[in-house]
């Protein structure tokens, strides 16, 4: 197996890590149609004076990438990442449709991996510990941002507050979710 394709299983396993920890469900596309994994809400519903765990409505669907330290770049307190121009055009397609309740939203989250592939995991096994060597950050474009027309990548900005961690993806739901006003 190639590289690439090792990062792209890396990086859905880390968030699949994340979500099963904060008590989201996954569900991997079987194709990608720009859309890598959906997340989904979970509540604790009461029937007939049962409870029972079931999938709400809210979804996020989300666009993975997964790269190495020397492909990003830390400016100040954002990281500067190249992503494809189709990717950024289709969650600025999402953001915008998301304001008609149109379509779940869709974020992207790149995972941060060092540089030498042989320390991306390290696992020992007489403490029991596995670990993924490396940092996750999510984006969602603003409402106010339009499609790119360049011709291969469009440069973003993701904030370093944007770190994935045990309780990032409630956060995302929170801020994605919360009621207008």
């Amino acid at each position: 197996m190639n590289e690439e394709a090792i990062k792209e299983l890396l990086s859905v396993t880390y968030v699949k890590f994340l979500a099963d920890y904060g008590g989201y469900a996954t569900s991997k596309a079987n194709v990608d149609f720009g859309e890598d994994l959906a997340l989904q809400e979970i509540n604790l519903v009461e029937q007939v004076g049962r409870f029972s765990f079931l999938t709400m409505g809210k979804i996020v669907g989300v666009q993975l990438k997964c790269t190495t330290l020397r492909r990003v770049r830390k400016i100040e307190n954002k990281l500067r990442f190249r992503l494809k121009v189709r990717n950024f055009n289709h969650l600025v397609y999402r953001r915008k449709e998301e304001m008609g309740n149109n379509y779940a939203p869709l974020i992207l989250i790149v995972l941060v991996l060092p540089d030498r592939k042989k320390e991306w995991l390290n696992l020992n096994v007489e403490k029991g510990e596995f670990m993924v060597r490396g940092k996750a950050y999510w984006y969602i474009p603003s409402f106010e941002e339009n499609y790119s027309n360049r011709k291969s990548f469009q440069p973003i900005q993701i904030p370093i507050e944007n770190q994935l961690t045990l309780n990032s993806i409630q956060s995302i739901f929170e801020k994605i979710f919360k009621p207008k006003s």
